[in-house]
């Protein structure tokens, strides 16, 4: 499932998009399936759409901020929902949480192989540019959210656990002079990887389910036209380049039962309006 602006909702068939009928107009930012087939999108003004068995159902919730990014456990029974301003919101058995701990814009959930905690990123600065933590676990068993770090003036845009839970890879960027960063997440310390070009903004990493490489696309801060969406591929040791274009890079997703990913760019929205 791919989602969009304006309510855009595509089903993929593994070959072709169909486009489904949505019962919101707003812009859906990210979707995420679970074991059983259950999904949940997320997008602007709060909006949240649940589906199973094809059908889109709208749930009220009270927040008014944009959601970002929703990530179900591996198991499939909770979800996690983050967004800007703070806003956490914990889904167990159709039933939503609101999750405390947060002012900044949270960027990306991951949760670690066994389903206990998930870690999520943000944003450096939060309210009224208030310096803020740029990693937080939420603990599945307490529904608590505390925070573990703060990369000093760094955004952090996405972050994906390994599958194998060894480490988690962070990518961001520093907000000062816009230089892409590459973080490793591991025995509770972040490590710095040197990242190979300088002027991206990585804004999405994504590791194959089967395999030890990632892949990380990067969008840019400058008007459409520009040469600087890539497609990176990582291994341990080395970063080269899959791909170059005007495409700012959104969103890459793995087939987790084939070896291939569906990527989603965009030439029209700078990189930090997504």
């Amino acid at each position: 499932m791919a989602v969009g602006n304006k309510g855009l909702v595509l089903n993929f068939n593994g070959v072709t998009f169909e486009q489904q009928n949505s019962p919101s107009q707003e812009n859906l930012r990210c979707a995420s399936y679970n074991t059983a087939g259950e999904a949940i999108i997320v997008g602007n003004h709060g909006t949240i759409l649940y589906s199973k068995d094809g059908e889109l159902t709208p749930i009220k919730e009270d927040t008014k901020d944009n959601l970002r990014r929703v990530s179900w456990s591996p198991d499939g029974s909770a979800a996690i929902l983050v967004g800007n301003n703070g806003t956490a919101l914990s889904w167990r058995g159709g039933e939503i949480k609101e999750v405390a701990g947060a002012i900044n814009n949270l960027r990306s959930v991951t949760w670690h192989p066994d389903g206990h905690e998930a870690l999520i990123s943000g944003n450096y600065f939060g309210t009224s540019m208030v310096p803020c933590p740029t990693l937080y676990s939420y603990e599945l068993a307490s529904e608590r959210m505390r925070p573990l770090k703060t990369t000093d003036k760094i955004d952090i845009l996405a972050i994906e656990w390994r599958p194998d839970g060894e480490y988690a890879l962070a990518v961001g960027y520093e907000v000062v002079w816009h230089e892409p960063r590459l973080l490793r997440w591991t025995n509770n310390e972040l490590e710095e990887i040197r990242f190979p070009e300088s002027g991206l903004y990585p804004t999405t990493i994504a590791w194959a389910p089967q395999d030890d490489l990632a892949l990380i696309g990067t969008g840019s801060p400058h008007p459409p036209g520009r040469d600087e969406g890539r497609v990176l591929e990582y291994r341990e040791g080395g970063i080269r380049r899959l791909y170059s274009g005007t495409h700012r890079i959104t969103c890459i997703a793995w087939n987790p039962r084939e070896n291939y990913a569906v990527i989603v760019g965009q030439k029209a929205a700078r990189t930090f309006t997504t």
